[in-house]
């Protein structure tokens, strides 16, 4: 059987950073540097992405990404992440 759905939603962002949906996930084998883990960034409504490279999936390092990033897009763009 074929499964279809709507791939639209109504619930897109109307403006730049305003909802950001992150993951974090790991990496095959250890960097040179000794990164293990990758946090990506979506903007929904540009859908443009950054990525930050982690040693470790730790709270604390989550968290010090997350303000860091939140920092430098919100002084970019002059928006406020919601």
């Amino acid at each position: 059987m074929k499964e279809l759905f709507n791939k639209k939603t109504d619930t897109r962002s109307a403006v730049k950073i305003q909802r950001i949906h992150a993951d974090i996930s790991g990496i095959k084998s250890q960097s040179f540097r000794g990164y293990r883990y990758f946090m990506l960034f979506v903007d929904d409504y540009s859908t443009m992405t950054w990525t930050y490279l982690t040693k470790t999936r730790t709270t604390q390092e989550s968290v010090r990404v997350f303000k860091e990033f939140k920092a430098m897009i919100e002084t970019e763009t002059g928006n406020k992440i919601q």
